[in-house]
């Protein structure tokens, strides 16, 4: 009797055992599946199908951040968005009705603190200053960002003020943020003023996040942290909402791990902006991973500056195995001349800055809800809060820009023609004359260490430089490593070059590790 009694409670419990055990499977098996190694369009197709829910992807994400930012002293993300998770809840629920969007539905995006955002982040490009600045409107790129689906995850770190405060800053400090740190090295540099942006990208703390960049603040942080960085020609994305340094300068553009996620994004949110003047004319495509395709790179032709065919040390080395890659992709590689004839225009090219960015920032202050309208007043309120915003470097370049007048003066418009004219005169030149189809180098050397008393440090040449002062677009990807940190690789050309760029640099991406 007691044998048969315990045969029939066995019998019971299997049923159970069976349930409990196969819902634990069920259950390890999403906390195995490593989201931040999966590319977007993997994460993606997992949501479409429902094998795994929006909100559990997001929440994924979020536990990442708050796990590792601040365990491994990154200090990348300045703030999770408090509406995330109901965002990807009102997502979970069309999905269920049948509603997809697009590859970027349900994908979780960090974007840089000084873009607008209707919700309960603050835009503060950094300073403290501005910690109370809600605005009033999203962002243009921020509401398509919306309507594609996507999950705006929360804001990144930068250095203050998009890295124009000061001469002497460092690289990925912030009076609200901190100092990021460099993904691969916490002692070395992030690079700025995208810093936070681009070691978020290299730590997956999002599939895609956002930068900004004025004068190589998408190349440098993304080329030093090793991922991949697209600064659009100016205007294909709009800049409304974007705390502004120069018009003829500034945009926006996508960080990622692979050329392919971030161009997932750049499609999407190149859309006509009627209060950008710059978008009305630009020529842009709906879907840019179209053109990631094998042998992209067979057949071109590709500039390349002498001045950089000898580089020293790792870096040259790595450098000559990379042309030798691209010749072996069918790839001719052309010996061109203009850098040495643009060495003197970056004098020009900072007082286009100090003059836009006067007129900028206060065109944006005019409209938020700071009280702090003009450039004279940020300089005093730093003043007030010094202890504060200024323990580590000053603001001399807020006292240049707030001396010069409107953009009618003639030094102004006369650097416009000596810089912004001459270099792209000078690309235009090069790459029409050589019949070429994107002039390459590298982006810049390896990264340096932080240090609050010499902040410079740049190692090695960089190629991006020119591309941004013209606004052309460039693309930089992870080349190789010199001293075990990462070193990029850049193809920029002429405007509206976005789609060949992005397939050479897939093409390039593709071959790189091949032995």
């Amino acid at each position: 009797m007691k044998n048969n009694y315990l045969y029939f409670l066995l019998l019971l419990l299997i049923p159970t055992l069976f349930i409990s055990c196969n819902s634990s499977n069920k259950v390890n098996k999403k906390v195995k599946i490593a989201w931040e190694n999966m590319t977007v369009e993997d994460i993606s197709i997992a949501i479409k199908s429902e094998k795994v829910t929006v909100r559990e992807v997001t929440e994924y994400f979020i536990a990442r951040i708050k796990r590792m930012d601040k365990s491994m002293d990154l200090n990348a993300v300045v703030m999770i968005n408090p509406d995330a998770i109901s965002i990807a809840e009102k997502l979970d629920k069309e999905i269920a009705k049948g509603n997809y969007r697009g590859m970027l539905y349900g994908i979780p995006i960090l974007i840089k603190d000084n873009i607008d955002t209707k919700d309960k982040m603050p835009n503060t490009a950094g300073s403290l200053l501005l910690k109370d600045n809600f605005p009033k409107e999203d962002a243009h790129i921020i509401k398509l960002l919306r309507e594609s689906g996507a999950v705006l995850l929360g804001k990144t770190n930068l250095s203050e003020w998009a890295n124009f405060r000061s001469e002497n800053s460092s690289s990925g400090w912030s009076s609200v943020g901190g100092q990021t740190k460099n993904f691969h090295d916490q002692k070395m540099t992030p690079c700025g003023s995208s810093a936070g942006s681009a070691v978020a990208a290299a730590a997956s703390f999002a599939p895609i996040t956002i930068g900004t960049e004025t004068n190589g603040s998408i190349a440098c942080p993304a080329s030093v942290n090793g991922v991949v960085g697209i600064k659009p020609t100016v205007g294909v994305w709009s800049r409304s909402g974007i705390i502004p340094i120069s018009h003829t300068q500034d945009t926006g553009g996508p960080m990622a791990k692979s050329v392919k996620d971030a161009a997932y994004l750049l499609g999407p949110l190149s859309k006509i902006d009627e209060t950008d003047e710059k978008s009305l004319s630009a020529t842009r495509y709906s879907d840019y991973t179209v053109y990631c395709r094998p042998g992209a790179l067979k057949a071109k032709r590709l500039g390349i500056d002498s001045t950089l065919l000898n580089i020293p040390g790792e870096l040259g080395e790595i450098m000559k195995i990379t042309l030798e890659k691209l010749k072996n992709a069918g790839s001719e590689i052309v010996i061109v001349n203009y850098r040495r004839s643009l060495s003197n225009t970056s004098g020009a090219s900072y007082e286009i800055l100090l003059y836009e960015f006067k007129d900028g920032v206060e065109k944006y202050l005019a409209n938020t809800n700071s009280k702090y309208k003009t450039l004279e007043q940020l300089i005093a309120g730093n003043n007030e809060m010094k202890d504060k915003i200024m323990p580590i470097f000053g603001q001399e370049i807020f006292e240049k820009s707030v001396l010069r007048k409107s953009l009618k003066d003639s030094i102004y418009q006369n650097a416009m023609v000596s810089s912004y004219q001459a270099v792209k005169n000078a690309i235009d030149k090069t790459i029409k004359d050589n019949n070429l189809d994107a002039i390459i180098g590298p982006t810049l050397g390896h990264a340096w260490p932080i240090n609050y008393e010499k902040p410079g440090g740049f190692n090695g040449p960089s190629t991006y430089g020119h591309a941004a002062r013209a606004g052309y677009p460039h693309i930089t990807l992870p080349m190789g490593k010199v001293n075990n940190l990462p070193v990029g690789f850049c193809f920029f050309g002429l405007p509206y070059t976005e789609r060949e760029l992005i397939g050479m640099a897939f093409d390039y991406e593709r071959i790189r590790d091949v032995k």
